[in-house]
Order: C-alpha cells, then structure tokens, then sequence
C-alpha cells in the first residue's frame, strides 16, 4: 500500500525543476593573532552559506525523456544509481523538447556547490515534432530517482551528463541526443518494462 501511494505522488507531481541557482556568500572576521606581536589580527575570510540560496531559473518538469543510441552513456550511468528506463513499443511521432547546448567552458572548482553558476553550460529549448526510431529509450519521471534524473539530463546542471562530456552534442548545431518529453505525452512502451514504466 505504501509503495501505491509512492507512485501516485510520484505521478501527480508536477512540480517544476530548480535548473540554476546561487549560495550567498558572505565576509565574517576570523578573530586570529599575529604570531610576531600576540596583538589581536581580526582577519576577513568569505564564507559560502548554504543556508541562503536563491533559485535563479526554473523549468516544467517533464514526463521524462527521450535518449537516442547516441546518448547510450547516459543510460548506463543512470542504470549504475539505480534509475529504471523503458524500451518503446516502436518507431513514433512525438512532439519534443530538444536541448541546443553551447559549452562556455568547465565548472569552476569554486562554484560546484551551485548549480550552473556561470552558465557554463547555456541551453536553449526548442520544441519539435520528432520521429523518434525504435531503439530510443524513454527515462519516465514517475519514479523515485526524479531528481538525479533531471539533474543528469538537464545539461546546464553541472554535474549533467552532457556537461561533464559523458554525452556529446552534434558539432554542427550542438543539440544533445536527449530529448524532454512534455508532461501528458502518452508512448507506446514495450511489453515487459520495468514497473516504473507502468501506465
């Protein structure tokens, strides 16, 4: 009954995505002394306080997503923590988000406690309507490991897939092989997937 009552939360949650945000820094004097003198040498040091974040973008939560053989990295990683995927019924037509990524560079040591500090992975959405071949797989958000799916496949979270280079855009357009599936989007999943593919 428990776990019942997990997958319809689960399923009902339509809570959007935290993307982008910042933790507050701020300056505090260290009250140290000057080892040649003893005199008091209050010194400032900034500290970064997890306590105070601000959301900086947000995004709709999808359905789940989308991953083309070319994303296969992907897959395998999210097996490894435990996230089920599901095989499609077949070939389909699909209206999508796809992801146009632009790489500025890598995450600063600094800045990974926050999530895409300085853009360094910017991402532009852009819906389409999509053959999608057979052999994609879907990743549903219905399923206890919402979270660490989003953040690996939203690519302008640091520590995504795409953004550490697990998964590699096109060269030419710089789209990745993930693709957002819109909340409500009904697929055609193949018999014998694992239960969090159920419907």
């Amino acid at each position: 009954e428990m776990k019942l009552r997990s997958n319809v939360y689960l399923k009902r949650n339509q809570g959007e995505l935290i993307v982008a945000h910042r933790i507050a820094t701020e300056t505090v004097a260290i009250p140290l002394v000057d080892p040649a003198t003893g005199a008091d040498m209050p010194t400032p040091v900034e500290f970064r306080d997890s306590r105070k974040v601000t959301v900086t973008s947000r995004r709709a939560r999808p359905e789940g997503y989308l991953i083309l053989p070319a994303g296969q990295a992907a897959l395998d990683a999210l097996k490894l923590k435990g996230i089920a995927s599901c095989a499609l019924g077949g070939p389909a037509t699909l209206e999508v988000e796809a992801f146009m990524v632009e790489q500025k560079g890598p995450v600063k040591k600094i800045d990974r406690e926050n999530i895409n500090p300085d853009q360094a992975v910017k991402v532009e959405l852009r819906p389409r309507r999509m053959e999608i071949p057979a052999n994609a797989v879907f990743v549903p958000m219905t399923q206890a490991g919402a979270n660490v799916i989003a953040a690996s496949l939203e690519p302008d979270s640091p520590g995504s897939h795409v953004g550490v280079g697990v998964v590699e855009t096109a060269p030419a357009s710089g789209e990745a092989p993930i693709y957002r599936v819109p909340r409500g989007t009904k697929l055609a999943l193949a018999t014998g997937s694992e239960a969090a593919c159920g419907r």
